[in-house]
Parts: C-alpha cells; sequence; structure tokens
C-alpha cells in the first residue's frame, strides 16, 4: 500500500495575501481621509478622520493631532483617540514638544519614543510623533501612543507619515477657509454698516429738503403771491413767471427728496413704499408694474432688508425704463423659510454681451 502526499509551503502566499490585505485597508484609509477633506471644511472632522483611520492599521491606543499657532507655546488639539473611538477636539494633547524633539519635527522627521512609562494617558510605554509640514513650516504633529514597550515598527512610522502630508496640507486649507470665510463676514459687517450710514443720510438730506429748504422756498412763494397783488402790472407780470419758476423749483424739490429716501418706507413698510414706487415710476415713464406678493401686505421686515428690497427694486425699473424698451414690467416678492425672494421681469431687447465695454476688471 502506498501513498501519495504533496507538501506545499504556502507561507509566501499568506505573505503575499497579508501584505495585500494591509495594503488594501492602506488606501481605504487613505480614501476615507479624502473624503473627509472633501466634505467638510472643518479641521477638527479631517483630524479625527485620520486619527480613525489610522488606529486601524496601527496598533495603538491613544492619538491626537494638535496644531501649533504663532506666537503660543501651547498646541490646540483638533481632535484625539481614545480606545477605539476619535472625538473632535477633545482630550489631552499626546504630542508634547520636548525641546530635544523639536528640531528633528521641523526638519520632518517622525520621532519614536521607546519603553517609557507615562502616566499621560496612564500605562502608554510607547510614543511616535509624526510632524505635519505645510511648505517647509510646521503646522503641527500627529502623535499616537501604544502600552507595548515596542510596538511601533518602521512600516507604522511610513504609513503615519502618509497620513501627516496630506493632513497638515488639509489642515491649513481649512483654516485659510476659516480666515477667509472670517474677513468675508467681517466685509458683510463693514458693507451693511456704509449701507446704513448712506441710508442714514440719504434720510437726513431729504428731511432737510423737505422741512428746512422747502419750507423757505413755500415762505418765498407767499411773499410773491402778496406782492403781486399789491404791485404793478409790470411788475405783478414779473412776479407771476417768478411763481412758476418758484412752483417748478418746490416739485422738483420735493422729487428730490423722495428719491433721496421716501418717508413711508420707514413709516408704512416695504409694500406701501413700492406701490408708491410702481404709481410715480408709471406717471413718469409710462411703464406699467404688475406687482405681485406673497400675502406680505401689512407685515414689517428688518429696516436693512426692507432698504435693500426696495433700492435692488427701484435699480431694477430704472435700468428696465432705460435700456430695454418695454411697456409692462412685472415684480414679484415672496418668502419661503428665513429666504427673501425678489424677482422684476421683463421682455427687453438685451443687449449684445460681446459688445458690451470692458469693465477693466479681470
Amino acid at each position: 500500500l502506498y501513498g501519495i502526499g504533496i507538501i506545499e509551503d504556502i507561507t509566501a502566499r499568506k505573505d503575499v495575501e497579508e501584505a495585500l490585505r494591509l495594503h488594501t485597508k492602506r488606501l481605504e484609509m487613505l480614501h476615507e481621509l479624502d473624503w473627509a477633506i472633501l466634505t467638510t471644511q472643518s479641521p477638527e472632522a479631517i483630524a479625527e478622520a485620520a486619527l480613525r483611520g489610522v488606529a486601524k492599521l496601527i496598533p495603538c491606543q491613544h492619538g491626537s493631532v494638535a496644531v501649533l499657532h504663532p506666537g503660543r507655546s501651547e498646541p490646540t488639539v483638533l481632535a484625539t483617540y481614545d480606545g477605539g473611538r476619535a472625538w473632535r477636539g477633545k482630550g489631552p494633547c499626546i504630542w508634547t514638544p520636548a525641546v530635544r524633539h523639536m528640531e528633528a519635527l521641523r526638519e520632518g522627521r517622525p520621532h519614536v519614543t521607546e519603553a517609557v512609562v507615562s502616566t499621560e494617558p496612564p500605562g502608554m510605554r510607547c510614543y511616535l510623533t509624526v510632524p505635519m509640514l505645510f511648505s517647509g513650516e510646521l503646522v503641527g504633529a500627529m502623535s499616537l501612543a501604544a502600552d507595548g514597550a515596542r510596538d511601533f515598527a518602521p512600516e507604522h512610522v511610513e504609513i503615519a507619515r502618509e497620513v501627516a502630508d496630506p493632513l497638515a496640507v488639509a489642515i491649513q486649507q481649512a483654516r485659510l477657509h476659516d480666515q477667509v470665510r472670517a474677513a468675508h463676514g467681517e466685509l458683510q459687517r463693514l458693507t451693511g454698516r456704509i449701507v446704513e450710514a448712506r441710508e442714514a443720510e440719504r434720510r437726513r438730506i431729504a428731511r432737510e429738503l423737505h422741512d428746512e429748504v422747502g419750507q423757505v422756498l413755500i415762505g418765498l412763494k407767499l411773499n410773491l403771491e402778496a406782492s403781486a397783488r399789491v404791485a404793478g402790472e409790470p411788475a405783478r407780470a414779473r412776479l407771476r413767471g417768478a411763481q412758476v419758476l418758484l412752483t417748478d423749483l418746490i416739485g422738483r424739490l420735493r422729487d428730490l427728496s423722495l428719491d433721496l429716501r421716501p418717508p413711508m418706507l420707514d413709516d408704512l413698510g416695504l409694500v406701501p413704499a413700492l406701490v408708491w414706487l410702481f404709481d410715480r415710476y408709471t406717471s413718469h415713464t409710462r411703464v406699467r408694474v404688475t406687482f405681485r406678493h406673497g400675502g406680505l401686505e401689512g407685515q414689517r421686515f428688518p429696516a436693512e432688508l426692507e432698504t435693500a428690497v426696495y433700492r435692488i427694486v427701484q435699480e431694477a425699473l430704472t435700468n428696465a425704463a432705460r435700456h430695454a424698451g418695454v411697456d409692462d414690467v412685472s415684480v414679484q416678492l415672496w418668502t419661503t423659510g428665513d429666504l427673501f425672494h425678489v424677482q422684476v421681469h421683463d421682455q427687453g431687447k438685451g443687449f449684445d454681451a460681446d459688445s458690451a465695454p470692458a469693465s477693466g476688471l479681470s
């Protein structure tokens, strides 16, 4: 009786399969980090995703991502990892930038501390700190801690470096985005103050034109009428001519005052002010305005919103009268949630964009 057996050494195949499995997990982790970068502008969220992915490939019990700030000695923690879960902006900063380590970090070299018992986090004996560099400048570091004396192998250091490089770029871009957003908010605030100051100045000038200059002109007109009753015919004819000019001047002054700031916008609100504007606009231009609004009658809105909507509609109607060449314009207002919608529509002749004069902006 004979038996035939085949012995195959599958060690190499297992090594290849294990390497392939680790490579797949590494790609999945990097994809998760890329997705976090693409779907959020928060440095904390990006750091959390990085720690969550790194913990799948590197044996560690704790971790943190922290960034430096010019002029400040202590780093700011963006995210921490603790025993299976990542947190945004919570927990201690494992990375303690000792002077002897800083030069290596600034040069882009990871630092591994082995067989050192620590009380923070408790029980940890091995630490890996990987610098995060942006344009050659140290912006922070990612640190990992393990309870084994020598848990971080060279391949773990390489994985951490693969994460730290794009992490530094993403965090710096997110910080710059936050700065731009803050600057944009400040610009909007300053623009609002400028518009508010301009409207206040318009309101003041309109009031002075109506109350002071207008009253003086009306008094002068009354004096001319009284003088015309007692003067001789030649003088009376000249006075009548002055009265006509003065009446025209009073009308122009009233129109200027209303153009600057119609009082009904402050006293009655947006819809009554627009109704008055449309009547006046039609009488001056012969262009009819069809006005629709979604139940806004009697409602009041913030003063800056009412002013902005009024000015937008006023400018759009002015452009329609000057350039559109139409007999009808429609204006529609409505609200959805916190949004206020304004639509001004006409069937104007338009213009050739290619023949429009260049603005000088690029």
